[in-house]
């Protein structure tokens, strides 16, 4: 659970500019709401270089439906690699384990 929290969250530090593309949101007005000077902000886009605190508040003004389907899209290809259980498995598994 951990270490999926870290994979989770290094994938949205290193996909910020697109993150911030996909939001439809203007830097000026991110930069402003976020309390930072806009030409700061543009840097630290560029270099993807926000601090954890500074892409939670990020996040917490441009998320949006469009953001929840990236973000689901990117939960995807984390779990693309993982063993899952089709939800027919996953029925017999409950039927086969009930006390």
């Amino acid at each position: 659970m951990i270490r999926q929290t870290i994979e989770n969250y290094k994938k949205i530090e290193s996909n910020v500019e697109e993150i911030i593309n996909i939001s439809g949101y203007r830097n000026n007005f991110i930069a402003q709401k976020m309390g930072m000077n806009v030409s700061t902000f543009n840097v630290k886009k560029q270099r993807c270089k926000f601090t954890s605190v500074e892409i939670g508040k990020m996040l917490d003004i441009i998320y949006n439906d469009e953001l929840e389907n990236y973000f689901l899209g990117m939960y995807m290809e984390i779990l693309e690699d993982d063993e899952v259980m089709s939800e027919d498995e996953f029925n017999k598994f409950v039927d086969e384990n009930r006390v």
